[in-house]
């Protein structure tokens, strides 16, 4: 991941622009996480606990240095930011079981099951899923990456390219397990999060949280839209013709879905599945938990289960095409189930 602990140069450039702002904006303090101690410790040069205009000015012309130098003594604080793991910080909510073997080098395409980590992002693992599971969507979500054939690999999210390294691929352990491209996406989004600020300062991870259609919209720089559950959803993807994402609501559905075996399958409340297809008796989805393995519900059990759609028709795939504005209405926000 580079020099400094292994924080990226682009992280380093994402913080210098949030902290600057911090300081443009007249902050004296920066909360209590060890990098951002650590940085006002370093700019508060009288050490009387506040921050003067002076102190202020003197820091600006220095701020990336002065990341460097807070990072060198917060790796915890920067693996956070990367999604790496601390021995306190385990989750018991993705099932233990892994599907996926021989991922150990990523090819610059999305060809591989993966397991969704500790990390809230089944908004934008669930939408990779459904991508994949079409020529179309592979086709187009394949072009967003790249492999160098040196272990890293090349993302390109809204008008921005990032390289995630390989050493970054093989030691970030809390986002998904399996497919390493999976994995660069992940890392990939939560940087542009961080340099857009578009992300949640208050969560474990940069990409914790999001809508159901964000992921459509950041990868391919296209608007998606999001609809209610009822009929005439179920029969558009009986036609196979839309890219379809689903949410729960804030509580565990009474329904459940039935796994491959015929087995009750209870479903996560505030989480996000792929819709795979529809026909006449069952609507099927994936978990980004485990890609590997199909659900499918009844379409009534499907309708209540589910509170949101993000959805966009696959021709819309095209440059240049955009989602009707009546398509679109408020969003759903998935956290990670807790």
């Amino acid at each position: 991941m580079g020099n400094n602990n292994g924080i990226n140069s682009q992280i380093f450039t994402s913080m210098q622009t949030h902290y600057s702002s911090l300081l443009k904006n007249g902050a004296t303090s920066f909360g209590t996480d060890p990098m951002s101690t650590s940085i006002f410790n370093q700019i508060d040069r009288d050490k009387n606990g506040t921050l003067t205009q002076n102190e202020i000015d003197a820091a600006m012309p220095s701020m990336g240095q002065i990341i460097k130098d807070a990072a060198a003594g917060a790796k915890e604080f920067a693996l956070k930011l990367f999604g790496g793991k601390s021995e306190t910080n385990q989750s018991t909510q993705v099932p233990d079981n892994n599907p996926t073997e021989n991922a150990q080098e990523p090819n610059g395409k999305i060809d591989k099951d993966f397991k969704q980590g500790e990390a809230g992002d089944c908004w934008l693992l669930a939408s990779i899923i459904s991508l994949a599971e079409t020529p179309e969507g592979q086709k187009k979500l394949n072009s967003i990456i790249q492999h160098d054939g040196n272990g890293n690999v090349l993302v390109e999210l809204n008008g921005q390219t990032y390289k995630v390294d390989k050493t970054a691929l093989e030691t970030i352990d809390t986002y998904a397990e399996g497919d390493l491209d999976v994995k660069a996406i992940e890392i990939a989004m939560g940087w542009d999060r961080l340099r857009t600020g578009s992300t949640n300062e208050n969560t474990d991870y940069p990409i914790d949280g999001g809508t159901t259609y964000e992921a459509l919209e950041l990868m391919f720089g296209r608007t998606a839209g999001t609809t209610i559950i009822d009929d005439a959803l179920v029969n558009r993807i009986r036609q196979g013709n839309d890219f379809v994402v689903v949410g729960t609501g804030s509580k565990q559905p009474e329904q459940t879905a039935l796994d491959e075996n015929g087995n009750s399958v209870n479903l996560f409340g505030q989480h996000a599945y792929s819709v795979i297809k529809a026909d006449e008796n069952y609507v099927y989805l994936k978990n980004p938990h485990d890609s590997s393995h199909t659900l499918k519900m009844t379409p009534d059990d499907f309708k209540a289960a589910f509170v949101s759609a993000g959805i966009r028709e696959k021709w819309m795939l095209e440059d240049g095409i955009e989602m009707p504005l009546n398509a679109v209405i408020e969003p759903i926000v998935l956290n990670y189930p807790e």
